[in-house]
């Protein structure tokens, strides 16, 4: 049983829509559980651990694909610390579940930005 369970969770992840519908599970987790965490922090901490590594796992395996760029592991600390920010900020002062989104898509570009440098000062073209 155990192994036909893993069977279909490789076959799942090899499917091209994969990586896609993780990221957008985690831009929705975190969107919304950081727009919430003022009134319930006992239910949205949870949420947004679990969509930060829902980040690092969907962000690193689309920027290889899309961009042909490596893991970076300082890049994602990065997106990671970006997002908790914005999270710790959102516990403080309000913020609107649409510049949430859009602060969510900055953090996933400084991934990219960051992982590009790291590439290039790796391989010596800068």
């Amino acid at each position: 049983m155990y192994e036909i369970r893993q069977k279909k969770m490789r076959e799942l992840k090899n499917k091209k829509w994969y990586p896609y519908a993780l990221l957008a599970t985690a831009i929705f987790l975190f969107s919304q559980g950081s727009s919430i965490i003022k009134s319930s922090i006992g239910y949205t901490l949870p949420v947004i651990l679990i969509s930060l590594i829902l980040h690092a796992k969907s962000v690193g395996i689309l920027s290889e694909k899309l961009f042909k760029i490596k893991y970076s592991p300082s890049a994602n600390a990065a997106m990671i610390i970006f997002l908790a920010a914005v999270a710790t900020f959102c516990y403080f002062n309000k913020l609107n579940v649409l510049l949430i989104i859009m602060l969510d898509i900055a953090a996933i570009a400084i991934y990219v930005a960051i992982a590009f440098i790291c590439s290039k000062l790796k391989t010596g073209d800068i």
